[in-house]
């Protein structure tokens, strides 16, 4: 089932085109409900972009990368744990006053 999971998320779930409003309430809620699988199968296939769609389309929460770096490291992916806190920080990590700079600074 997870096998197919993943290889069916890589094809239409990856691309939810063109929905209706009731087909896409039935998408985002079957993939939120199988989130932990598919965050898992995109760890383990090294997947970045897998993770970075559904930080975009805000179907997964700080808490799912945070267990997404923690497999990472599991998996020996060193890399991959770099884009997920990357990830992390560009999706759910606000860019506060303190964070920016102008030319002023200088």
């Amino acid at each position: 089932f997870t096998k197919c999971l993943f290889t069916f998320f890589g094809t239409r779930l990856y691309y939810p085109v063109a929905l209706t409003e009731d087909a896409k309430k039935r998408y985002e809620d079957y993939v939120k409900a199988h989130i932990e699988t598919i965050c898992a199968n995109a760890v383990r296939n090294r997947e970045i972009s897998v993770l970075d769609f559904l930080c975009a389309s805000k179907l997964m929460v700080q808490s799912d990368l945070d267990k997404c770096v923690n497999l990472a490291a599991e998996y020996e992916w060193a890399e991959g744990g770099v884009q997920i806190l990357r990830l992390k920080k560009q999706y759910f990590m606000p860019i506060t006053a303190k964070d920016r700079y102008t030319f002023d600074d200088f």
